[in-house]
């Protein structure tokens, strides 16, 4: 025979692989496909063009499979190409509907699905392909079923399954296997300190540990301040006091514990009662509403609302053009706090104390400004809001203050949880401020009076 009719017989084909973890792409899987589709070809006579792989992704979307989407469409518009090869139909996809659709597509286009593992070529019925793809599916339901059952039991048996490590702790060699890391640990035992042994909240917390230089360590190396979402999630993790929950049930790990279950317990019970104070209080609500400026539209016209269980401060010209580039929407607990702190010190100066203790000493004077800040919180949303305006004017935010872009889910933004949300307040009349008298104080992003 020439070596023109020779060339004339070899078929041109494509070739697809692919695994659905990283595990197996580490495992040479895809080598091993490989080298069986050249092995066929080499023995029939076909000549591998191209060869397409997906590592690492799941055979039941095609939208998530990139190079299963080139060769589907090289193999339909390529005139050349008569044949795909696949090492198993299980690596052409785990659906049957869509194994099935796309192999009466290449064969409508005159071509031919070749899958060694099945033996599946172009002289193979059609029905011989569908029940390929029921088994393949078959299989991908099997898999969880046992991957499922697997994970079931070491979770009774107290090991740590699913999702990345809680910070103070990496994975062992040994699945499920947490081991402590030391320095995070101990900023975790200092944060489960802090918050229940001291009248802090998850806010001053956040500031305490930024100046006490108790820095997030992240995985690039480098040290960040805590965020606020962060604080939350380590508090509310049973499994620094050595627990994990296993279908809702709470057992003994097989990890070290952080900390103690008698600190665990005392930061919960706390944790509770500030949520449910938070729940169920009305206490400030709209304190501040009509008194804020935006930095982003420079309107006066911070409106209260409430999301969930929280209540925020958010501009109520958000759906305007000037708010394009963003609205600020902050937690109204904090710009409160800030205000609080800025009344406190007002009713600290002499001139003020001397007035509350009608005749008496200063003492006296300070005991009752003690007694109606203990009282506050027992005053109606209206008796807050006039004793606020009897000394407040305007409030203006930093415009650092983060933003959160018009049509995004209402709790994608964040907040400036350490450092200062306010950045300039404007008295109704002037008042005494740390022995001075003044119209306006204004603040730098860190929390220190300017001039």
């Amino acid at each position: 025979m020439s070596s023109i009719e020779e060339k004339s017989q070899i078929k041109k084909a494509i070739s697809y692989r692919r695994v659905s973890t990283l595990r197996q792409v580490e495992a040479s899987s895809l080598d091993t496909q490989l080298s069986n589709i050249n092995t066929y070809a080499s023995e029939n006579k076909i000549l591998i063009i191209r060869d397409y792989c997906d590592a690492g992704i799941t055979g039941t979307s095609v939208e998530e499979r990139p190079e299963y989407q080139a060769m589907l469409e090289d193999a339909l518009t390529n005139p050349d190409i008569a044949f795909v090869i696949v090492y198993a139909i299980d690596r052409f996809g785990r659906n049957a509907e869509t194994i099935y659709g796309d192999y009466l597509k290449l064969k409508a286009a005159g071509k031919h699905l070749i899958s060694l593992t099945e033996e599946i070529d172009q002289t193979s019925p059609d029905n011989l392909v569908y029940e390929a793809a029921q088994e393949a599916e078959r299989g991908l339901r099997k898999i969880h079923a046992v991957t499922a059952a697997g994970k079931r039991a070491r979770k009774e048996a107290g090991f740590s399954i699913g999702g990345s490590p809680p910070y103070g702790y990496s994975i062992s060699s040994r699945p499920g296997e947490l081991t402590v890391d030391a320095r995070r640990a101990e900023q975790v035992r200092v944060i489960f300190e802090q918050y229940g042994n001291t009248d802090m909240g998850v806010d001053r917390l956040c500031g305490w540990l930024l100046d006490n230089n108790v820095l997030e360590y992240r995985e690039d190396g480098s040290r960040t301040p805590f965020q606020y979402e962060t604080i939350r999630e380590i508090l509310a993790n049973q499994r620094y006091m050595g627990m994990v929950s296993s279908d809702g049930t709470s057992i003994i790990g097989k990890h070290e514990p952080i900390i103690s279950a008698e600190l665990f317990e005392k930061v919960q019970k706390k944790r509770r009662a500030n949520s449910q104070q938070e729940k169920t209080s009305s206490v400030r609500e709209y304190m501040l509403s009509g008194l804020i400026r935006c930095p982003v539209c420079d309107n006066v016209g911070f409106t209260g609302c409430r999301i969930g269980q929280y209540v925020y401060y958010r501009c109520k010209h958000r759906n305007s053009p000037s708010a394009t580039e963003g609205y600020i929407s902050v937690r109204a607990k904090k710009i409160d706090s800030e205000i609080l702190d800025v009344l406190i010190d007002l009713m600290n100066n002499e001139k003020t104390l001397v007035a509350m203790a009608d005749g008496e000493d200063e003492t006296t004077g300070l005991q009752k400004a003690g007694k109606f800040w203990q009282e506050w919180p027992t005053l109606s949303d209206e008796e807050q809001k006039v004793y606020v305006r009897r000394h407040i004017k305007e409030i203006v935010l930093h415009s650092s203050t983060k933003r959160r872009i018009s049509g995004a889910s209402p709790l994608d933004y964040e907040y400036l949880y350490f450092g200062r949300a306010i950045k300039k307040v404007v008295f109704s009349t002037p008042e005494t401020f740390r022995g001075e008298e003044v119209t306006e104080i204004e603040w730098d992003e860190n929390g220190y009076v300017i001039g």
